[in-house]
């Protein structure tokens, strides 16, 4: 990520401290990057799936589910946007697809030129929904020193 972000403008290494006495030298590099799996079981409507919320890391990328419910605010025109159903989409290309979301790491180090993806996962079926997904982050012994204060509310 680091070779991507320096190829197009962007240097990482003046934005972060190391904190080298916080851990053992076999640690230092350590990667905070998870790989999530988040069940759904869309049997009660009085639970909600998961609230809109930003994710702090670089990128998102989700594989697309057969079950629908995820969905991202569009800035511009002021909606939710509900990637599972978009009908431009063919169904049979459906595992040969993701979807990337920009995290609030990536809106900080670009200066807002890149907005951090608002997104939730709505109940729109009576269908379990299983998602996998994976977070591209700093290390673990990195603290970003320009943190991007804007909220998205």
């Amino acid at each position: 990520m680091e070779t991507l972000l320096c190829g197009a403008g962007y240097d990482l290494s003046s934005l972060y401290q190391v904190h080298k006495e916080a851990e053992p030298v076999a640690q230092r590099r350590r990667s905070a990057s998870p790989l999530d799996l988040f069940f759904y079981p869309n049997i009660d409507c009085s639970v909600r799936n998961l609230d809109p919320h930003l994710d702090p890391g670089y990128v998102t990328v989700v594989p697309r589910s057969q079950v629908p419910g995820l969905e991202v605010f569009g800035r511009k025109i002021g909606k939710w946007i509900q990637v599972e159903n978009n009908r431009s989409v063919r169904d049979r290309d459906l595992f040969q697809q993701v979807v990337v979301f920009v995290g609030e790491e990536m809106q900080s180090i670009t200066h807002g030129k890149y907005h951090a993806a608002v997104h939730r996962v709505a109940r729109v079926t009576d269908k379990a929904r299983l998602s996998m997904v994976f977070e591209l982050r700093p290390p673990v012994n990195y603290v970003l020193q320009n943190r991007a204060t804007e909220t998205w509310r």
